[in-house]
C-alpha cells in the first residue's frame, strides 16, 4: 500500500516537473520575444524623436507602429506575468509533493 502511495507521489512529483520545466522554457521563449519588442519599440521611439525634433510630423500625432508596439508589449508584460504566477504555483505545488 505504501509502495504504491510512493509511486503514485513520484509520478506526480515527475508529473510537476515536467510542467514546471515546459512553463519556463515557454516563459523564456516569451521573454525574447518580449526583449525583441523592447528593441523594435526603442527604435521607433529613436525614430519619433528624430523626426518631432525635425518637425517632420504634426504634435500630437503618433506613428501607428508604435501604438501598435505598445499594445504588444502591455500583452507581452501580461504573458510574462501570467507565466510567472504559474511558474510559482508549479514550484509551491512541487514543494508540497516533496515534502509528503
Amino acid at each position: 500500500m505504501e509502495r504504491e502511495e510512493n509511486k503514485l507521489t513520484t509520478k506526480r512529483l515527475r508529473r510537476a516537473e515536467l510542467q514546471l520545466l515546459e512553463t519556463t522554457e515557454e516563459l523564456n521563449t516569451m521573454k525574447k520575444a518580449y526583449e525583441e519588442l523592447m528593441t523594435n519599440y526603442n527604435a521607433i521611439l529613436r525614430l519619433d524623436s528624430k523626426r518631432h525634433r525635425q518637425n517632420i510630423r504634426a504634435d500630437g500625432e503618433e506613428i501607428a507602429a508604435l501604438v501598435v508596439l505598445k499594445d504588444k508589449l502591455l500583452a507581452k508584460d501580461h504573458e510574462v506575468e501570467t507565466q510567472r504566477h504559474k511558474i510559482v504555483e508549479l514550484e509551491k505545488k512541487l514543494w508540497k509533493l516533496e515534502l509528503v
